[in-house]
């Protein structure tokens, strides 16, 4: 029965040495049932957790007074053991080694066991304790260095994340422009910090205004990293194609589909407002809105999609529109920030039985010219 004892006591630790020093291993473990109960166990309170704890150990030391002296449950105490010394500290983890082996020595007393000599229960208590202590303590440095690891990552994700999202923000033009025939109002908050919506507005020769705004596949830094693919792209074409816009669009997704090894798309409205017209291509994004002054809700436009999306169809093609921009007219574009948005009560509050999207609190980015 010793024998068993020590060869179970050195199986548990090359386990918990095993799984705390080697990275895949621990991300295999952990992605077991067992371990993801133990994961939702974690997040819940600390008296709930010290309840559970204490109940497995009684629960385990009425079993030990309930059978037979000759088997032994020593192996079985290493469970409270550990879960006290991981989940709640390395001193709760030590209580709980001093009351197993008090557990033990009152399960002496109430059997009467008789040994050849007296100093041998002292013998076995003090080693079977100098061992649970050992344990215990590992287990509480394992849990303190995990938690420094994650929190280090953690923190400089953060600056990372921070830092990127500052390079993203250069990237874009300034948020307001007032100069020259069109005035240029735009806000832009991604969801993670950093993702794929972008705007881009330039004046080009002879008093006109090119605006963009695209949305990206997808959320997050891959999303944000082909944004910044997407808009140099952009700037790189526009002087080239700025007299065909479907041909603008179209080189666009043939770079974007050419480029990428995984299928990723990019939804975009690109226009040119120049001599009181509005030249525009719309490619699978939201549709913009031409709102013109004076005339109600009947001089509301809505400028649909004239293509697929950019980046997934070989060889797409695309149909450049042309409308009126009266003066004091005011062209609205969003992505699906403004559209999907919702309010308190997890209802989207830009949306209300109809097509047109109302006035939301934010958008994401929510641009507007006005001329």
């Amino acid at each position: 029965m010793p024998e068993r004892t020590t060869f179970s006591l050195v199986a548990w630790l090359v386990v918990v040495l095993g799984v705390a020093a080697w990275p895949r291993e621990r991300a295999a473990v952990a992605d077991t049932l067992p371990f993801r109960r133990l994961s939702s166990f974690s997040r819940r309170s600390q008296l709930f957790r010290s309840a559970v704890i204490g109940t497995l150990f009684a629960a385990l030391a009425a079993l030990d007074f309930a059978t037979n002296p000759d088997l032994s449950f020593l192996v079985f105490y290493l469970l409270p053991v550990l879960l006290a010394s991981w989940f709640l500290g390395r001193r709760q983890g030590l209580l709980v080694s001093l009351a197993s082996v008090g557990a033990w020595t009152l399960d002496d007393v109430l059997t009467q066991r008789v040994y050849v000599h007296v100093g041998v229960p002292i013998w076995n208590r003090a080693g079977v304790l100098a061992f649970f202590v050992f344990l215990s303590w590992l287990a509480g440095v394992l849990r303190e260095a995990l938690d420094r690891e994650v929190r280090e990552r953690s923190e400089r994700l953060e600056r990372d994340l921070a830092m990127a999202r500052d390079v993203q923000a250069s990237l874009l033009p300034p948020r307001h422009l007032d100069g020259g025939r069109y005035s240029v109002a735009a806000e832009c908050h991604q969801a993670y910090g950093v993702g794929g919506d972008v705007y881009d507005v330039q004046t080009l020769g002879s008093g006109a205004l090119f605006v963009a705004i695209g949305d990206v596949s997808g959320k997050g830094m891959a999303a944000a990293l082909l944004m910044s693919s997407f808009l140099a792209s952009l700037r790189l074409l526009l002087p080239v194609h700025a007299g065909r816009l479907d041909v603008l669009a179209a080189e666009l997704s043939e770079r974007l589909r050419t480029s990428l090894a995984t299928p990723r798309f990019v939804t975009a409205f690109v226009a040119i407002l120049e001599d009181g017209w509005l030249r525009y291509v719309n490619a699978g994004h939201n549709p913009g809105f031409l709102v013109v002054p004076g005339a109600g809700p009947a001089g509301v436009v809505s400028l649909h999609s004239t293509g697929t999306v950019l980046g997934l169809i070989p060889a797409a093609r695309f149909r450049e529109e042309r409308v009126l921009f009266p003066p004091g007219g005011r062209l609205v574009l969003y992505t699906d920030g403004l559209s999907e948005c919702t309010n308190p009560d997890g209802r989207s509050s830009a949306r209300s039985g109809s097509s047109q999207p109302r006035p939301a609190a934010w958008a994401r980015p929510r641009t507007s010219w006005s001329r």
